[in-house]
């Protein structure tokens, strides 16, 4: 299956979303209801915009890409099983 990108919006802001990637069909069923689907590059551009607006104060959106079948994304960054490649949390083959 090809990868597919998502944004979630989970409030009523601007910049309170969520980037989300599924590459297996139980990951495109984890997709939350009313996630938008979008390009890569749009996906990068906006972890982007969350990390310039990281410099002048508190973030609320996701600066990184990560699975849609994995739910919590702390956990995911201190995982020895996924490394960020760029802005997308890649799981580990080894």
């Amino acid at each position: 299956m090809r990868r597919q990108y998502f944004v979630h919006y989970y409030k009523d802001f601007g910049n309170t979303y969520n980037l989300l990637y599924a590459d297996t069909e139980e990951a495109l069923k984890a997709v939350p209801a009313g996630a938008e689907r979008i390009t890569r590059k749009k996906a990068e551009s906006l972890a982007a915009d969350e990390n310039r607006r990281r410099k002048f104060g508190p973030g609320y959106a996701s600066n990184a890409i990560w699975p849609a079948d994995e739910t919590e994304e702390e956990e995911i960054f201190w995982d020895k099983h996924f490394e960020k490649v760029g802005y997308i949390m890649e799981r580990r083959t080894k």
